[in-house]
């Protein structure tokens, strides 16, 4: 099988890997990121970390494959629109509940 996927283009290693990285959940993500990204100052995570924990803690749960631009867009309006006055970040991002 493998070698009929290889013969007519197919990379099995690259299916596997795409595979694997499309059932990481946003919070297995987002501490990679933290544990990548050294220059980052303990307030930054801080931040960030309490932003997606106050504003989208399901999404946390979620592959990020499954969080969508419309589910974004649909949530920073709704927070917009409540007036809700949670924890910010740089760049405002915030994302919630689907």
């Amino acid at each position: 099988m493998k070698a009929g996927l290889i013969a007519s283009g197919g990379d099995p290693v690259a299916d596997k890997r795409r595979a694997r990285a499309a059932e990481v959940k946003l919070g297995e993500a987002l501490a990679d990121y933290f544990t990548s990204r050294k220059n980052l100052s303990p307030k930054t995570v801080h931040d960030m970390r309490a932003t997606l924990e106050w504003g989208c803690p399901i999404w946390l749960t979620l592959p990020t494959a499954r969080i969508t631009r419309t589910m974004v867009e649909r949530r920073h309006r709704e927070l917009g629109e409540k007036g809700h006055g949670g924890p910010r970040i740089s760049g405002g991002a915030i994302c919630g509940h689907s």
